[in-house]
């Protein structure tokens, strides 16, 4: 499907010199060898990204180990990645705080390219990357990179594998917000909104054992709502018709807030709605009886994907050409 790029023969004869570029593709799982700490969001903007790109360079390489479906030949470890020379190194998704600086300022000798981040406080981007295009900061906010819809293998989970009423899809600490995290305000509410109907708790991070993004996106689906916190969470909810309660539990609102608000959904913040508006929410999205019906959002996230694709790829074309 278009993304509305140029096409990439057009981009290829503009720039010319990016056949000749060697590209390593890092996201927040290339911290992690185990394949715990990176989201099924993550790696469905990890694999948007690589898949547009990859036609336009001599080589590409991806640092993790985890299922990329048809780029898995792409795929390597981190002890390889650290004996070959790159041109380019971008990181894909995520918020920018020091872990990830940390992680990127090996690549000394290559460009850093950022695209599809969050500017989380006072913490900047350039310290550790040379060029970036942000997801979102507190003035400016563009939007995720994973349901372009561009190629990547969604699935969609039949009627009769929707097991409970609610699903709840909490994010947890986010330590990188310091004391603007409500976790577990966040926590509490969500337990006393489900402590009388069926619920199952489901989760976007991959399991260590069993990194394959298939298992999420299909748990995802798992309840006639979706309760979340999280935003890769909510978004994927939207993405396969699930109604979504959506809320922000960092102060002030963040990532969560911004790429509802893009396109137009609802979003609560934890700090400053009472529980009892929550539970009438709920209530109200529960009683939907056609909620597949509802296609607005769907298509609004795919628009709004494919824009912040094209201007991702966009900038990683002009910082290496």
């Amino acid at each position: 499907m278009s993304i509305h790029l140029d096409s990439l023969r057009t981009i290829q004869r503009k720039w010319h010199g990016l056949s000749k570029l060697s590209v390593l593709m890092t996201f927040v799982g290339s911290l992690d060898p185990s394949n715990r700490w990176t989201t099924i969001g993550d790696v469905m903007a990890l694999y948007n990204v690589a898949s547009t790109l990859n036609p336009l360079v001599k080589k590409l390489r991806i640092q993790w180990d985890g299922e990329l479906f048809d780029l898995n030949r792409f795929a390597i470890g981190a002890c390889k990645a650290k004996t070959e020379n790159f041109d380019a190194v971008i990181y894909v998704c995520g918020p920018l705080h020091p872990p990830v600086a940390q992680f990127l300022l090996q690549f000394q000798q290559s460009i850093r390219i950022g695209v599809g981040i969050s500017q989380v406080g006072d913490f900047t981007p350039s310290d550790c990357l040379d060029v970036f295009h942000l997801r979102d900061s507190d003035t400016e906010s563009s939007f995720d990179l994973a349901l372009a819809n561009i190629g990547y293998p969604h699935l969609a989970a039949a009627p009769l594998h929707k097991t409970a009423e609610i699903a709840t899809c909490l994010v947890g600490k986010q330590s990188e917000y310091g004391d603007l995290d409500g976790h577990n305000s966040a926590l509490k509410v969500v337990n006393s909104l489900v402590a009388e109907v069926s619920a199952i708790s489901v989760q976007t991070l991959l399991h260590q054992k069993f990194a394959t993004p298939y298992v999420n996106e299909i748990a995802l689906q798992a309840g006639r709502v979706l309760l979340t916190t999280r935003m890769h969470a909510s978004l994927i909810g939207l993405f396969h018709r699930i109604p979504v309660l959506s809320i922000d539990q960092i102060r002030g609102s963040a990532k969560v807030t911004r790429m509802m608000t893009k396109i137009g959904y609802p979003v609560f913040n934890i700090w400053e709605t009472s529980t009892e508006e929550l539970q009438a929410v709920l209530y109200r999205l529960s009683r939907r009886t056609e909620p597949s019906s509802d296609r607005k959002w769907r298509h609004r996230i795919i628009k709004q994907s494919r824009l912040a694709l094209r201007d991702s790829i966009a900038t990683i074309v002009k910082a290496v050409s």
